[in-house]
């Protein structure tokens, strides 16, 4: 019986060997093949973000034409003094660095949210209906005359109104505040066209006005999506007032954001690849706009370094999709196309595995129907521009424009029973999703 024990106890270490064996060759044919993943992938991934860079390049805006559009800035003394302003307001516009600390009000009050809502209220009419600004809203606009009005003085002075150029990974304006302070200015020209004070509305619009060209001169896409939030506001405002300057009609054709909105997803497309260079894996697709990559514990840091090859490819495939979409769009009438099924054809058409591809590229491409709708919004605030002076006459109730941003669409004027007079488009329109303009249909009811 001891023999026996013995026998077997030798024949258990013998197989307990040999298994530890299998697994150490195992771990090692893995290791190896991992290895030689890593150092076939990285540089072969490395290559594939290049060559998409370049193409972007060649296809769109080279780096010289680049940098010649959108040179290098700090922020402007005039930005800096309007941020001073901005932070007596309860918001700010240059972000410094401990803006975002926890604990900080991240440039919010109730207050300016309350106004916000109340401005968005205000876009959603469709028509001129009378309106009266809330008394706390207009109570606290006015609270603020005193700093609203340097503001305008700053914004109106011609001098340049720069916010500087950020890094990868830096966003140096707070677009939280820009909403805050425009619609600060909104306001407060609703609450002087109120009182009769048509100088004083004008200025307040005007001044709101040079606040947004200030970021449509950045290509920086988010920048150009809140702008078009800001615009949405200025422009039902606008459709509210009696009389207003002359300039504001041309200023609202401007089908050319269409083609700016390319330099911003190409920004948007070289600062994702630039990142995907740096030793960067699956996990970490949320650092893609630049941010510093966080630490990770040594097992983590294998998963980054294994998956980094597929995280390079996957970032140079969605650069070429994106690219070709864009490429695309730019060759159609942007009011022929809906945007679910034309982004769902392009998700489709892209490889499943590629997460990058599938998450982001519907979401990049839907910016091209929200400028499109912004666009289309300006186009239907200049037509009321235009007929309201001829309200009572018969040339109210015929008007045609033809639309400088869809060669398929015609603005036309209806006259009502009552006086009224009804601005819409006519011919092919695919309303976007979520659009705050549904049906682009507005009714003037006076002079």
């Amino acid at each position: 019986m001891i023999q026996d024990r013995k026998a077997a106890r030798r024949w258990s270490a013998s197989s307990l060997g040999c298994i530890v064996s299998g697994l150490g060759f195992h771990a090692a044919v893995l290791l190896a093949l991992l290895a030689l993943w890593i150092l076939i992938g990285l540089p072969y991934g490395a290559r594939r973000l290049r060559e998409a860079q370049r193409a972007w390049s060649e296809t769109f805006l080279d780096p010289d034409h680049f940098r010649a559009r959108y040179p290098d800035r700090p922020h402007s003394a005039s930005a800096l003094r309007l941020d001073g302003l901005a932070r007596g307001l309860g918001t700010f516009l240059a972000i410094r660095p401990g803006d975002y600390e926890p604990g900080t009000s991240h440039a919010d009050t109730p207050s300016l949210k309350q106004l916000r809502e109340f401005v968005s209220s205000v876009r959603k009419q469709g028509n001129d209906s009378p309106l009266r600004v809330p008394p706390a809203i207009a109570a606290f606009a006015n609270a603020q005359a005193p700093k609203l009005q340097e503001a305008e003085d700053v914004l109106l002075d011609d001098s340049p109104l720069d916010w500087k150029t950020g890094a990868d990974g830096e966003f140096p304006v707070g677009l939280l505040g820009y909403r805050n302070v425009q619609e600060l200015l909104l306001v407060r020209s609703l609450v002087a066209d109120e009182r009769g004070d048509r100088a004083a509305r004008d200025r307040a619009l005007e001044a709101s006005w040079r606040l947004e060209e200030s970021l449509w001169r950045r290509p920086i896409l988010l920048e150009h999506l809140i702008a078009n939030a800001g615009a949405g506001g200025r422009n039902a405002c606008l459709r509210r007032f009696r009389q207003v300057p002359g300039a504001w009609t041309a200023r609202l054709r401007r089908p050319e954001r269409l083609k700016s909105l390319v330099d911003a997803y190409q920004v948007e497309v070289l600062t994702a690849c630039r990142s995907a260079e740096r030793l960067m894996g699956l996990a970490d697709a949320d650092f893609l706009t630049g941010e510093p990559l966080p630490k990770v514990a040594p097992g983590r840091w294998v998963i980054r370094v294994g998956t980094a090859p597929l995280l390079r490819m996957a970032v140079a495939g969605y650069a070429d999709a994106l690219r070709t979409e864009v490429q695309a769009l730019r060759q159609l009438d942007p009011c022929t196309i809906a945007r679910e099924p034309y982004t769902e054809r392009a998700k489709k058409a892209q490889p499943h595995v590629n997460a990058v591809t599938q998450v982001s590229l519907p979401s990049m491409l839907g910016a091209w129907w929200g400028t499109r709708d912004i666009l289309l919004d300006e186009e239907l605030t200049a037509g009321v521009l235009q007929v309201r002076p001829l309200m009572g006459s018969a040339g109210a109730g015929a008007w045609r424009l033809a639309s400088a941003t869809c060669p398929s669409l015609t603005w036309s004027s209806t006259a009502g029973r009552q006086g009224e007079v009804v601005i819409r488009p006519v011919g092919e329109y695919e309303p976007g999703v979520g659009s705050g303009t549904p049906g682009l249909r507005y009714t003037i009811t006076a002079p």
